[in-house]
Order: structure tokens, then sequence, then C-alpha cells
């Protein structure tokens, strides 16, 4: 297991978030993690030393509403969804201070669509890997932001996961990117879960390697 601290983040409009902070003091680039709806920053635990061990700075956050962080999801409104948008660029701004000038997001389920969001208008951002998509998860709708993304980013879905199987198809004909890739797995789950399977790290990995390095 790689080292790592539990930062305190404060957003833009000031809710306090707590992220866990993989760090690698010689690398430019940084990973962003965002779990599914209801969990927290921990379901990356396995995951997130990879990042590290390839040389990557890597924050996981919990969101606002979710683990450690201020506020309740249960109580959201999809404006306070769709305003998580704010702890991605707290988690993005604390990589670039502490030296990253590439950034990725790997978002799971909502945080999938959170991820695509906040990268449409962040131009900054590499790419995004989407794990689970959903055309409409609690308000957070990310089709505009595929119709606007012009960099590359790879969606992940299992078959049998219906909703977001069908999306990732969606999202993928709607992309502006010039290079988007819909992996399509099987009998994986959603979100982070799909990460059981082995197939999947060493996709996200290679991945990386091409548009983050």
């Amino acid at each position: 297991m790689a080292d790592k601290m539990e930062i305190d983040l404060v957003t833009s409009d000031g809710v306090h978030i707590k992220c866990d902070f993989y760090d690698d003091l010689k690398t430019e680039t940084g990973v962003i993690l965002i779990p599914m709806l209801g969990r927290t920053k921990e379901t990356w635990a396995s995951f997130a030393p990879m990042l590290r061990e390839k040389g990557y700075k890597t924050i996981a956050i919990d969101p606002r509403g979710h683990g450690r962080s201020q506020l309740n999801w249960q109580s959201f409104t999809s404006k306070n969804f769709n305003d998580i948008t704010n702890d991605i660029r707290a988690a993005k701004d604390y990589l670039s201070a502490h030296g990253s000038k590439k950034v990725a997001i790997i978002g799971a389920s909502i945080g999938a669509n959170l991820a695509l969001k906040y990268a449409a208008m962040d131009s900054e951002v590499k790419t995004v890997v989407l794990l689970s998509p959903g055309i409409d998860f609690r308000g957070v709708k990310p089709v505009d932001a595929a119709k606007q993304m012009t960099r590359p980013f790879l969606i992940v879905a299992s078959e049998e996961d219906a909703y977001s199987f069908e999306s990732s198809e969606k999202l993928e004909s709607y992309s502006a990117a010039e290079d988007t890739k819909f992996e399509e797995l099987k009998g994986a789950g959603h979100g982070t879960e799909m990460l059981s399977d082995k197939k999947l790290p060493k996709l996200i990995l290679s991945w990386l390697a091409k548009y983050v390095k």
C-alpha cells in the first residue's frame, strides 16, 4: 500500500471535503478519483496505489455529502449534485499546487458524469475515464459535456448493466473528441465494482500512459 494522507480542502463555495492524497514528488502528472453515489474515497483504495506506483500524484475525494465531507447527499437536489464539480476543481487546484501540470479524472457512475462535466469546462484536464456513466444520474446529465469535449476520453461499462451500457454507447456517439473509446466488459458489475476485473486496471493505466504522460 502506498503512503497516503487525508487532507481537508475547502471548495470555492465554502464546503469542506476530505480527500486521500497519494503523493509522488517526482512527477508532474496527477489523477483525481471520484466515487459512486453513496460511496467514499476508500472504494479506490486498491487502485490508487497502482496509479502512484506508475508515477501519478493521486487524489481520491469524498464528494460533498459523502463519507467524511460536509453535508448529506440524501437531501441533495439536482443542483447540489451538479455542484460537486466545485469539489473536483478544489482537488485539481490542489494537484496543480503540488506540481501536477497534466491531470486526468476517473469517475464512477454519477462520478463519471461529474468528471466529464468538469473536464468539458477545464481545458487543462488531459483525459477522462468514465466507469458506468449514465445519461442522467440525479440530474447530472453529461450529454452536452460529451458534445463539447474535444480531448480523449475512455468509457467502460459492463454488458449486463443495461442503463450504463446504453448510456455509454450514446455518449460515445455524441463525443466531439477525436479519440473516444467505449470498452465493453461482461459480468463486471457497476462503477468501481468493475475494478475487480483484472482487465480494467490495465486498460486504464494504458490509456493514461498514452494521454497523460
